[in-house]
């Protein structure tokens, strides 16, 4: 065999492999506070544009019956309901919503988040579709 096949050097080098793995990790440190910032943003964007739907169903209910519903069940259980998805059932999109108070001619939901890492801001949703951040 001739000496230029026995010379060449085949692999990688640990230095050379320590650097990609430090250039990696120093990506991964600088991009993944950004995705959960966004992930977190997304959450509170969805948490607000649920008690819009949320709000709408119940003036749309109250336009038609002169009443806000005695209940939220009514808003998904009526053919043809006034919204798609109980909100009130589980968590959404890291969100929970409950209900402060419903009357015949006012109401208060609150949209709460799970943890500090699903959402950094509660909002309440008043009589007139009126959402404001606690």
């Amino acid at each position: 065999m001739p000496d230029f096949f026995q010379n060449k050097k085949l692999g990688f080098t640990l230095v050379e492999i320590m650097i990609v793995v430090a250039i990696i990790a120093l990506l991964a440190i600088i991009a993944i506070p950004n995705l959960l910032r966004a992930k977190l943003t997304a959450n509170e964007t969805m948490a607000k544009a649920s008690l819009k739907a949320i709000g709408s169903a119940l003036e749309n209910y109250a336009v038609i019956h002169a009443v806000y519903p005695a209940g939220t069940d009514v808003l998904v259980g009526d053919a043809p309901p006034y919204i798609s998805k109980d909100f009130f059932v589980g968590e959404h999109s890291g969100y929970t919503f409950s209900v402060d108070s419903l009357s015949d001619y006012d109401y208060s939901i609150t949209a709460t988040p799970l943890s500090a890492s699903t959402g950094s801001h509660t909002y309440v949703l008043t009589t007139g579709a009126l959402i404001t951040e606690m």
